[in-house]
């Protein structure tokens, strides 16, 4: 399985944190993790509603199996997401939803 991690550039400083927590944590289980940013460098900044338009192209393409995002709140990003064909994205709002 591989596993894209991207989210809106609000939160480009926590792209590491989020990408190794998930590296990490397959790992076991031999998938495959990339990291499509936004990174802390980039000059370009993308809102949710642009993100989620990558969301749904990766998916698509099936460039990737499943994809871990996220804006400032996290709402944004699910509903921009639904609203795309064949996508469904959930909302985690604590490590206990994450667990379950």
């Amino acid at each position: 399985m591989k596993i894209g991690v991207i989210q809106a550039s609000s939160q480009s400083d926590k792209n590491e944190l989020l990408y190794n927590c998930v590296a990490k944590n397959v790992k076991r289980h031999g998938y495959e993790v990339i990291n499509f940013g936004c990174f802390k460098e980039e000059a370009q900044k993308y809102s949710y509603v642009e993100t989620s338009l990558e969301v749904g192209l990766l998916l698509a393409s099936k460039a990737v199996d499943f994809i871990v995002t996220g804006c400032s709140s996290g709402q944004g990003m699910m509903l921009a997401c639904n609203s795309l064909p064949d996508v469904i994205c959930g909302y985690i709002s604590n490590p206990q939803d994450a667990f379950l």
